[in-house]
Parts: structure tokens; C-alpha cells; sequence
């Protein structure tokens, strides 16, 4: 991880912004962990890993924001519309993300601001999802059944903490390697997307379609059929792409 770059997240502090190809940046959410550089690592490193690897390095220049689930909290009622400063304090903004860590403990109060977040998520305009590790102590709570019945688990991948000798169960190590499958290809897919879908004309009109398609990121288990109509030239197929990527 000698080439990752940290940045913490803090009230009263602007969030340094990395720009750039090859770049996937992720939101470490955590109490305990997020205190100091050197315990985000390791907890990077523990919940990361993927049979002896991190298959993040071999695609990416990864950027890590850490933070706490009030700091959390409080960017993401900002960026609904919500105060921008939270006891005096200006509230660090944070655009897209590739990938969230939220790493919850068992008591009850920790799961509240879990659930809180997780619900958040949808509402950000973030397209499509980043994927999220739900790493937690009991693969058994109400917060993971609350991703499975509420239309979270298309992007939210439940996963134990690791043992202190490291090892995972292979439930486990799958939902590690669905996290990367989706993660990756959302990213590489922004990526391929670039500029393309700012050519289609009016930038009123884009946002208005992600938004209309960010209604369908709630409910991922139906499926309706979609025509798009338009003239020789006018941007069909870039609107499906973009649907598309709603479909991952």
C-alpha cells in the first residue's frame, strides 16, 4: 500500500482532491480504526486482501478517505441539501466514490449509524452505486437483512471480520470477490464513459435522466422494457449506455 494515498476526513477541514485516470477512490467508514493513518492501513489491509492479494493494486492508483460514522453522517446530510457546517464547523465535501468500507461494531449504536448511512446512499445521486464492504462482527444481525430485503444487496456485500490468523469462510471470500467484480467494472466502465455522455446534448437533461434512473437503483429486482426513440445522430445509443450502467 506504499503508493495508496490517505487522506483523513475531519470537520473544519477541506477533503484533498485527487484527480485523474486509473484512479479508484474509497471511503473507509470507522470508529475504532479511523483514528490515525497507520490503523486505516492495516484495516485496508485486513479487509481487503483476496487470497493473499489486493486485486485493487493491479488496476489502480487507490485514494482513501477515512473518516468516522458522525463525520460520515454529516457529509452526507450535507450533500442532500442539509447544513453545511455541523457545530461551527464547515462539513468536508467528497464527490463520487468507487467503494465504501463501513466497518460496524455490534453495539446498537453502531448499527443505527450503519443503517442511517446505508440508507443515505441512494439518495446521493451517485451513479450507478459504489460498492459497499459491510464488514460486521455477526453476519447474522438486522443490518444485514435490512440490505437483503430493502433492495441493497445489488451493490452492498456483506462480509465477517476477518480471524486474527486472517482466514475467511468461503461465503465470505465470495462476497469479497463479488465487492471487486462490481467495483472494478463500475469504475472501468465510468472510465470508458468518459466524455462521451457529456456530448449528448443539454446538461438539464442528463441530470434529469439520472435522476428518473436513479428511481430504479430502489427497486433492482424488477425488470421493464425500455424503448428510446430519436433521430439519426441525436444520442440513442449513449442514453443506453448510460442506462446500461444502471443494469451493473
Amino acid at each position: 500500500m506504499d503508493n495508496w494515498l490517505f487522506f483523513p476526513l475531519s470537520l473544519g477541514e477541506v477533503a484533498e482532491s485527487v484527480d485523474g485516470e486509473g484512479i479508484f477512490t474509497l471511503l473507509v467508514v470507522d470508529d475504532q480504526e479511523c483514528r490515525n493513518e497507520k490503523l486505516v492501513k492495516k484495516l485496508c489491509e485486513k479487509t481487503l486482501t483476496s487470497n493473499g492479494t489486493i486485486p485493487l493494486k493491479e488496476h489502480f492508483t487507490v485514494v482513501v478517505y477515512y473518516t468516522d460514522f458522525d463525520v460520515a453522517d454529516a457529509m452526507f446530510r450535507s450533500m442532500q441539501g442539509g447544513p453545511k457546517e455541523e457545530d461551527g464547523l464547515v462539513v468536508p465535501e467528497l464527490g463520487q466514490v468507487d467503494g465504501i468500507i463501513l466497518d460496524v461494531l455490534e453495539q446498537k449504536t453502531e448499527l443505527k449509524k450503519g443503517e442511517t448511512i446505508l440508507r443515505a446512499l441512494p439518495t446521493l445521486g451517485w451513479s450507478p452505486m459504489p460498492g459497499v464492504l459491510l464488514v460486521t462482527g455477526n453476519k447474522d444481525q438486522d443490518l444485514v437483512a435490512m440490505t437483503r430485503d430493502k433492495g441493497f444487496s445489488n451493490y452492498v456485500f456483506p462480509l465477517a471480520k476477518t480471524t486474527n490468523d486472517g482466514s475467511r469462510s468461503e461465503a465470505d471470500e465470495r462476497s469479497l470477490q463479488d465487492f471487486y467484480d462490481y467495483a472494478i467494472n463500475r469504475r472501468r466502465y465510468l472510465d470508458m464513459l468518459g466524455d462521451e455522455y457529456g456530448v449528448v446534448v443539454g446538461r438539464h437533461f442528463r441530470e434529469e435522466l439520472d435522476e428518473f434512473l436513479a428511481l430504479f437503483d430502489l427497486d433492482r429486482e424488477r425488470r421493464l422494457p425500455l424503448v428510446i426513440k430519436g433521430d439519426t445522430g441525436t444520442g440513442k445509443e449513449l442514453i443506453a449506455r448510460r442506462i446500461h450502467a444502471f443494469e451493473r
